[in-house]
């Protein structure tokens, strides 16, 4: 033992120990842990290999130390770690949250899913959804069992899923949970659970007014399948309702309207004689006497009559000199022949015939006056009608 010559001022005799000892005046001999320092947190041991080493100290003096390490560590015990000393186990990890106290004791253990206590030492109950944490439910069609350790949910009622959640087919077999199957070639109605042959599928597409459809065979099971619109001349798309009249602006006037026929889709057919592409033109003056087949004879001819009362030009007969009525059928004498009678001739039985023409010829000449009063186109002369074509004598 020697003074320290490099000791301060405030202690002018320290002590600069020998191997071996130590203590303020190196009074303390131990050769294992006298050069050892372990700061106020552990203590010097001997070691296997005879040299002093630092066995650190348990923050918490509760915890048992075969099971748990110390919160101190370091070959000086200079470090501190409270989740040394907490056994979280494997169900669990260590969290401090306040590692730089060394007074507090702030490290705790966070759990795994649904386990618990202060090592997470306490195991969920048996058949526990660890999802939820909560007991296993299979709901209403089902009841848990427990196989070989395992919890599963025994469905009931043909539902399935892992909590017997999804309901059966609607067309499901109770008794033996298996879905109705159909022959060849039908489907399954899964409303009213019948069985349906393929239907046209014609049945179910709409081509209007201006089409029909047409459907042809996929397959054994689908012989009217593909659906597709045939339309009328004239009209197009999927269900016929392009009208090429409307589509190509086709005007056709008050005089026709738009047609379609196989050769000329959408063309104007024109009515009351008008003709052009647009039914633009008018039609030529009508000849009545043709419209009305008119015959006149062989004493007139047939010209119009202008007098329509609807506007239109009538038939009317312009008959020869000496011939009238409405067909120039009548030939016309005058009123002096009718007077100008020859003497009296006796017929058998007494009877006069100057007599009898003379009444007939009053009668004509009375007919005359009325048929021009008419106006029935009788000649300006005196003359009378006979209907014999022959004069009267």
């Amino acid at each position: 033992m020697h003074r320290d010559p490099l000791a301060p001022a405030d202690d002018p005799c320290r002590c600069v120990c020998d191997d071996g000892y130590c203590g303020p005046q190196c009074q303390v001999h131990d050769p294992v842990c006298c050069d050892v320092s372990c700061t106020e947190h552990g203590r010097c041991v001997e070691g296997d290999d005879g040299h002093g080493v630092c066995q650190c100290e348990f923050a918490d003096k509760t915890v048992d130390p075969l099971t748990h390490h110390p919160a101190w560590y370091g070959d000086q015990c200079q470090y501190l770690d409270q989740c040394r000393e907490k056994n979280c186990g494997s169900h669990g990890q260590c969290v401090d949250s306040r590692p730089d106290c060394e007074e507090c004791m702030s490290a705790e253990c966070q759990c795994n899913q649904c386990y618990s206590g202060d090592s997470c030492e306490i195991a969920p109950p048996a058949c526990t959804d660890l999802d939820t944490c909560e007991p296993m439910s299979c709901g209403e069609h089902g009841e848990i069992v427990e196989v070989d350790g395992q919890c599963t949910c025994q469905c009931s009622d043909c539902y399935t899923g892992s909590t017997c959640e999804i309901a059966p087919d609607p067309c499901t077999d109770l008794a033996t949970c298996m879905v109705k199957e159909c022959p060849t070639c039908e489907t399954l109605n899964t409303d009213t659970c019948g069985c349906e042959a393929p239907i046209d599928a014609c049945l179910q597409y709409n081509c209007g007014s201006h089409g029909h459809c047409e459907s042809t065979r996929a397959d054994e099971c689908h012989p009217f399948a593909n659906p597709t619109c045939v339309c009328d001349p004239g009209f197009s798309g999927e269900a016929c309702e392009i009208d090429a009249c409307v589509v190509n602006d086709v005007y056709c006037g008050s005089n026709g309207r738009c047609v379609h026929t196989e050769e000329n889709p959408g063309t104007c057919a024109c009515q009351n004689g008008w003709t052009g592409e647009h039914c633009q033109t008018q039609p030529p003056p009508v000849d009545p006497c043709i419209a009305e087949q008119r015959s006149c004879g062989d004493h007139g001819q047939c010209g119009a009559n202008d007098s329509g009362g609807d506007g239109a030009d009538q038939s009317k007969c312009v008959c020869d000199p000496g011939w009238c009525g409405l067909n120039c059928e009548m030939q016309e004498w005058s009123l002096g022949a009718i007077f100008s009678l020859p003497p009296s001739t006796s017929m058998p039985g007494g009877q006069n015939v100057v007599a009898g023409a003379g009444a007939v010829g009053f009668a004509a000449v009375a007919a005359v006056a009325l048929k021009r009063r008419m106006g029935a186109g009788a000649a300006s002369d005196d003359g009378i009608y006979s209907s014999l074509g022959q004069p009267v004598v």
